[in-house]
C-alpha cells in the first residue's frame, strides 16, 4: 500500500468521524426538541386540568346566582326556572352538593305543575325584592399570560378567553351593584332617591343575569369539546 492509498484511507476515516459527529449533533438537537415538546405537553395538560376543575366549580355557582337574581328581578318564569333545573350540577363538596340536589328536587316538582302557571307562584324569595351585593368571581387562570395559553388548542383557547372576558364584565357589574348597594344604607335618603338606586341595582342584576347565562353555556361548550376528544 503506497502513500496515496494511506492518504485516501485517512480521509475516509476523517469523513466517518465527521459523519458520526453530525449524527450525534442531530440526535442531540432532536432529543432536546422532543424533551421540550413533552414538557409543553405536560404543562398544557396540567393547565387544562386546572382550568376545567375551576370551571366545574364555577358552573353550579353561576346557576345558583342566576336563580337568586331571577327571583329578585321578577324574571321568575317557567322558561328561566327550566333552564336552572337543566343546568344544575353538583359541587364536588358534598355539603354544597346537598343544597343543589335539594333545590333541583324543589324545582322539578314546581315544573311538574303544568295546570298552574309558574308565574303566579310567589314564594318567600319573590315576595319582596331586596337588594343584595354580589361577590366578585376569582379565576386563577385570569392571571396567566397569553403565551401560557398557547399550550392549549386554538378552539379551547378561544372559548376560555371568552369566558374570562365575560367574567371580568360580570365583576365590573358586581362592583357597580355593590356601590349602589352601599348607598342604600345612607341615612336621610329620600324615598325617591332610594327608589332610583334600587332600580339601578335591578337593571344591573338583569345585565348580570344575561352574562352569567352566556358564561354557563360557554363552559358547557368546553366540557363538550373535551368530552368529544375522549370518545
Amino acid at each position: 500500500m503506497d502513500k496515496f492509498d494511506l492518504v485516501i484511507l485517512g480521509g475516509i476515516d476523517n469523513m466517518e468521524k465527521i459523519y458520526y459527529v453530525i449524527i450525534g449533533w442531530a440526535l442531540g438537537i432532536l432529543n432536546i426538541f422532543l424533551v421540550e415538546q413533552y414538557k409543553r405537553y405536560l404543562d398544557g395538560k396540567n393547565l387544562k386540568s386546572a382550568i376545567l376543575s375551576e370551571l366545574k366549580e364555577l358552573l353550579p355557582r353561576l346557576v345558583l346566582i342566576y336563580y337568586i337574581l331571577i327571583n329578585k328581578t321578577g324574571d321568575y318564569n317557567k322558561e328561566n326556572v327550566q333552564w336552572v333545573y337543566n343546568n344544575l350540577s353538583s359541587f364536588e363538596d358534598k355539603s354544597k352538593a346537598f343544597k343543589i340536589e335539594s333545590l333541583k328536587e324543589k324545582l322539578g316538582k314546581l315544573l311538574e305543575q303544568n295546570d298552574i302557571p309558574i308565574e303566579s307562584i310567589i314564594n318567600s324569595e319573590t315576595a319582596k325584592i331586596e337588594v343584595e351585593h354580589i361577590k366578585s368571581i376569582t379565576l386563577s387562570f385570569n392571571k396567566e399570560s397569553i403565551e401560557k395559553f398557547s399550550l392549549l388548542s386554538e378552539e379551547l383557547r378561544l372559548i376560555i378567553f371568552d369566558v374570562r372576558t365575560k367574567v371580568n364584565i360580570m365583576n365590573e357589574l358586581a362592583d357597580i351593584i355593590n356601590f349602589y348597594f352601599k348607598q342604600t344604607f345612607m341615612p336621610g335618603m329620600s324615598d325617591k332617591n332610594h327608589e332610583i338606586i334600587v332600580n339601578n341595582i335591578i337593571s344591573n342584576y338583569k345585565t348580570y343575569i344575561v352574562q352569567s347565562k352566556i358564561v354557563v353555556e360557554r363552559i358547557k361548550e368546553i366540557f363538550e369539546l373535551e368530552k368529544d376528544k375522549t370518545t
